[in-house]
């Protein structure tokens, strides 16, 4: 990094530096209150803000105390069939209160909740309800449509699905009947431990079916209590997040936060660009949680007198289109705008936490050597080396592929996909220096003298479909 673009990031860095230290202090008063796992923090807020709403779902509320029970239910439900700590539990259900009680109870278990894209079907579905491992799959009713072309071939997994007003299949045990035979009695949790794995979550990586990405307790909880501070959330907030839970996002920036916060989150089966005033409204919605398409359809629907009548201060996610940003902004009166950037199975997070618009954020205070640019050939496509096999890093402005660096010691450890041999790929070894390692992301992005990044393109034979990656292969 040339002398000019050191003082520009360090002038950014110091005006930045107050909230992360504020997150650091709320981190050690909390002490290891802060750092609970999904299932403990269940049942604390049952007993401590039992009354209080914890889940909107379109026109539904839910309080944390009867979150709570209905997690307990899935608990007993997938533990009198066997389900035990560090079991997988395939979760194939729409947005609902019922995805997030099976992940909580997941949680209380010990087991690993891996998350299927319910948009999949034929083989790809199959491949991922096999690869995770998982002898339970739970489903609700429209996932059970998609899956009925392959139940046949899903031996070794027993399938628990909603089967309401549909003719179910004879080895599909219908969810109700499960659920209603379960007490709501708390049960013992084992020792589950922050650093144990909590979630896979699928991603279409660059090539191939998608694969399980590992997300550990930690960046659950830990990181949404951070990100509550961050984003300044307080028990009078509410985050909506329509878009999926299995997606990553609105699971652990808008559901997270809010959760640990003891705030209410807000989602809806599919996103509806015309019921998002209605929705915000009703729920009275002081966070969205967008991905920049949503704020693109929004931007379609026709202007109304009522487009500023919520209660919305914030708006966080990522891809936010820089053409729209100010118009966005401006049309519905948001006064605050935070984009982002960050891969489920990577060790990235770049926040846009001053609003720089068009941007995708920046690294931590301090923190921006874990991250470069590096320099590639537009027809091979390959990464540029000098002649001693070092990587050429970008100067500022230009666009390169986005290069993170894996060390012991990153704020962010990096898991990568459950099969280790999938890791490989995203890996690169004597990059910058002969001992180095770092992650691939497979995407292009450029960097301004402030360390402030901004998305160019994504890499390789991918499609940009609804905030998600989808591979030439699952097209």
């Amino acid at each position: 990094m040339d002398l000019p673009s050191r003082v520009r990031t360090l002038v950014e860095d110091l005006i930045e530096l107050p909230r992360f230290l504020e997150i650091r202090r709320s981190l050690q008063k909390a002490g290891a209150g802060a750092f609970r796992t999904m299932g403990y923090v269940c049942r604390d807020q049952a007993e401590r803000i039992g009354d209080r709403v914890a889940l909107g779902f379109e026109d539904q509320t839910l309080t944390y105390g009867a979150f709570n029970e209905g997690v307990n239910r899935f608990v007993h439900m997938l533990r009198r069939r066997g389900v035990a700590r560090g079991d997988v539990v395939n979760i194939m259900f729409e947005n609902s209160p019922e995805f997030l009680m099976a992940q909580g109870a997941c949680a209380k278990l010990g087991a690993i909740g891996a998350l299927v894209n319910t948009h999949l079907t034929g083989q790809a579905l199959l491949h991922v309800h096999r690869i995770s491992g998982a002898r339970i799959a739970l489903a609700d009713a429209s996932s059970l449509e998609a899956l009925r072309p392959v139940l046949a071939e899903m031996a070794g997994i027993e399938v628990i699905a909603d089967v309401a007003g549909i003719e179910a299949p004879g080895t599909v045990r219908p969810l109700s009947d499960e659920l209603d035979a379960a007490p709501i009695s708390e049960p013992d949790i084992p020792n589950v431990q922050v650093n144990d794995v909590f979630l896979y979550v699928y991603t279409s990586g660059t090539t191939g079916f998608p694969k399980p990405a590992i997300v550990r307790h930690v960046r659950f909880t830990a990181g949404g209590h951070s990100l509550a501070v961050l984003l300044g959330e307080t028990t009078a907030d509410c985050a909506y997040a329509p878009t999926p839970l299995y997606h990553g996002y609105a699971n652990f920036v808008g559901f997270a936060p809010a959760f640990h916060t003891g705030a209410r989150f807000v989602t809806r089966r599919r996103f509806s660009a015309s019921a998002f005033l209605d929705d915000v409204r009703r729920h009275h919605v002081t966070i969205f949680c967008y991905v920049g398409e949503l704020c693109r359809y929004l931007m379609r629907q026709p202007p109304t007198p009522g487009d500023r009548d919520h209660a919305i201060r914030l708006a966080t996610g990522p891809g936010l289109r820089p053409d729209i940003w100010e118009a966005f902004r401006d049309r519905f009166g948001i006064s605050r705008i935070i984009d982002s950037y960050g891969q489920s199975e990577g060790n990235v997070s770049l926040q846009n936490r001053r609003g720089r618009v068009g941007s995708v954020g920046r690294a931590a205070p301090f923190q921006h050597d874990n991250l470069r640019l590096a320099r590639r050939d537009p027809r091979s496509g390959e990464l540029i080396r000098t002649p001693d096999g070092l990587v050429v890093e970008c100067r500022p402005g230009e666009a390169g592929e986005l290069l993170s660096r894996i060390t012991t010691s990153s704020p962010m450890a990096f898991d990568g996909y459950a099969d280790k041999r999938d890791n490989e790929a995203k890996l690169l070894r004597c990059v910058f220096a002969q001992d180095d390692v770092w992650m691939r992301t497979g995407d292009l992005l450029r960097r301004d003298r402030s360390s402030y990044y901004y998305f160019v393109d994504r890499i390789g034979d991918n499609n940009r479909w609804k905030a998600e990656n989808d591979d030439s292969m699952e097209v």
